[in-house]
């Protein structure tokens, strides 16, 4: 997710500037959707994911009690495959993320830009200071509310289950948004995407569908033990006192060159699934975006058990863990993810 970061008033001019300049250019170039599913010339495809958006946002509405409003009721055609680019960064013998501040939503482990450019020549600069850097491209992002998020020439010809997924991530972060909390924000939104894609596939899906979910599902579980793993060894090396910066290093690369085997290994047992993963270098960087995106998941998962399934007590009950000072969050988190009883003060009764 890229983010609408700043309004004015900010002193670093130039990263500000580009910020505004493309959001406002995507604001520009909004069509409303009834007008393109009206218009003869609009191909077919893209008129009949565009219906199907419509579908998935009465379904976000509806069944997901997400805050769908004027969301997504609007195209834009983009001349690049992504809309934007985030920068991640870490320290080179520690798995934290390197943190940029913003007004209103403080400070979070990533930074976001309209041009690959620009993203790239940040992560070269922060390289040559001796961080691990990685930058990856964004096909869709949320200005949490500020204005109505528009649907993209980057992700109307996803597959329908993905499409799904991008537009319920993103409307999650109206839901919840927490200042200075990159993974669990990303962590919520990805549970909530994971919820909704099953429950539109339930009521909506094919067989081959429903299977191919699951597959993808059971992919992810492996990917996410792959990367709970690397970052247990890494984190135990980047702790053991007794060695020095060089040797620490050399070990580094060593766990990071086993894991990226281990992982294109991984992903040539999975038929029809190809990635660039396994075939650019792991860094902690690379680790670290991986990380914010999946880090709490399980615990929200438990969360929702608790809330045993009911949407709107759930984001109740998030909110809740939200209002809580980081370090006691953060312990509630940790005890849901171990599987110990609904954290005391954590409600999941109707909001």
């Amino acid at each position: 997710m890229f983010v609408l970061l700043c309004l004015g008033g900010c002193s670093e001019i130039a990263y500000y500037g580009q910020a505004v300049h493309g959001e406002l250019s995507l604001l520009s170039a909004r069509e409303p959707i009834p007008k393109l599913l009206q218009n003869p010339s609009t191909p077919a495809p893209l008129r009949r994911n565009l219906a199907g958006i419509q579908q998935l946002r009465r379904f976000a509405r509806d069944q997901l009690d997400l805050p769908v409003g004027d969301n997504y009721s609007t195209y834009v055609a983009l001349d690049r495959p992504y809309v934007a680019w985030n920068v991640v960064a870490s320290q080179p013998l520690a798995l934290k993320a390197y943190t940029w501040c913003y007004p209103v939503i403080g400070c979070h482990g990533y930074r976001g830009f309209f041009h690959q450019a620009d993203a790239q020549a940040l992560a070269n600069q922060l390289r040559a200071k001796g961080l691990d850097t990685w930058v990856g491209g964004v096909p869709a992002y949320s200005t949490l509310g500020w204005f109505d998020d528009p649907v993209l020439s980057t992700f109307w010809d996803y597959p329908e289950t993905a499409r799904a997924g991008l537009v319920f991530h993103e409307l999650a972060h109206r839901v919840l948004f927490v200042k200075g909390d990159t993974t669990f924000n990303e962590s919520f939104a990805t549970t909530v995407q994971e919820e909704g894609v099953r429950r539109w596939l339930e009521q909506r899906g094919t067989p081959a569908q429903r299977q191919a979910w699951l597959s993808g599902q059971q992919r992810q579980a492996q990917i996410d033990q792959w990367q709970k793993e690397t970052v247990r060894q890494l984190q135990k090396l980047y702790g053991d006192a007794s060695l020095d910066y060089h040797e620490k290093r050399r070990r580094k690369a060593h766990i990071l060159l086993e894991a990226q085997t281990r992982l294109r290994a991984l992903i040539t047992r999975w038929p029809g699934v190809s990635s660039d993963w396994p075939n650019t270098p792991l860094n902690n960087a690379k680790l670290m975006a991986l990380q914010q995106y999946t880090g709490d998941v399980p615990a929200f998962r438990a969360l929702l058990t608790h809330c045993n399934g009911q949407l709107p007590a759930f984001y109740n009950a998030a909110r809740q863990l939200a209002e809580r000072a980081p370090k006691a969050r953060r312990g509630a988190l940790q005890q849901l993810q171990q599987g110990a009883a609904e954290p005391a003060g954590t409600f999941c009764g109707q909001p």
